[in-house]
Parts: structure tokens; C-alpha cells; sequence
């Protein structure tokens, strides 16, 4: 279960980058390189909770800043 949300959060953070919500933002490579890391961690049966707790902070940070990136023009 836990592998496929990771895998999900991967195709939608692909999803928005492709679509142009802040494209170009280094917040893209290093979410993905915490979802990596962390499905590493699933993998090996490591303890996740708090690297679940840190990425859920992250990608709610950066879903509630891409309103304020988009630009229309």
C-alpha cells in the first residue's frame, strides 16, 4: 500500500511539473529524490514514520505555494 501512494505522489508531482506549476522550482527534484529514499526505507522494512511525517510536510508546503507560482497569461 505504501509503495503504490509513493508511486502515485511520484506521477502527480511529474503531473503538475509538466503542466507548469512552478516547472522550473528545485522543490520537484528534491521531492522526488525524499520519495526515493523514502520508498527505499519501505523496502527494507526500515522505520518510516517520521520520514513519512517530514515528506507529508514538504509536499503540503509546496502544493499550497503553487497557487501563488501560476502565472496567467
Amino acid at each position: 500500500m505504501a509503495l503504490t501512494l509513493l508511486e502515485t505522489a511520484k506521477k502527480e508531482i511529474q503531473r503538475s511539473k509538466e503542466l507548469g506549476y512552478a516547472g522550473q522550482d528545485q522543490e520537484y527534484a528534491a521531492l522526488n529524490n525524499d520519495i526515493e529514499n523514502l520508498e527505499k526505507q519501505v523496502k527494507g522494512n526500515g522505520d518510516t514514520m517520521s520520514v513519512f511525517s517530514r515528506l507529508k510536510e514538504k509536499l503540503s508546503t509546496f502544493v499550497q505555494a503553487i497557487p501563488s507560482a501560476i502565472v496567467i497569461v
